[in-house]
């Protein structure tokens, strides 16, 4: 009885190595073409990048209002979310932006293509 259990999976596997080895032409051919397409992609298409930033805003005595003299009242507190709006207010300001673009130099910032396209989206 153990002889007849062992049959099926000896004849399983003699197919799955015969299908094999008679088609090991084609696998191989199609596991080089798979290789060889995605390669070619991989070197044809631009790479994209993505940039990702957190703003970290410390809570000092200038965002909140305190008298030095006078009366004993409760200081004036600024909430967290108008300090960090008031932060990036400041960061996004086009005085700012101008600086920057002007220190660092609008070609090494922007290639070229990039650069005339965002000149072309500037409203006059």
């Amino acid at each position: 009885m153990n002889r007849v259990q062992q049959e099926p999976e000896v004849a399983s596997i003699k197919i799955f190595l015969t299908v094999l080895f008679k088609y090991k032409v084609l696998i191989i051919s199609v596991f080089i073409l798979i290789v060889a397409a995605v390669t070619a992609i991989n070197f044809l298409v631009a790479p994209t990048y993505e940039a990702k930033s957190r703003l970290l805003v410390k809570y000092g005595r200038e965002h909140g209002y305190s008298p030095e003299v006078g009366q004993n009242n409760a200081p004036l507190v600024q909430e967290p979310e108008d300090i960090v709006n008031s932060e990036i207010e400041i960061l996004t300001n086009g005085n700012l932006l101008d600086d920057v673009i002007n220190s660092l130099g609008a070609q090494n910032l922007y290639p070229e293509n990039i650069l005339e396209t965002i000149i072309r989206q500037i409203p006059y």
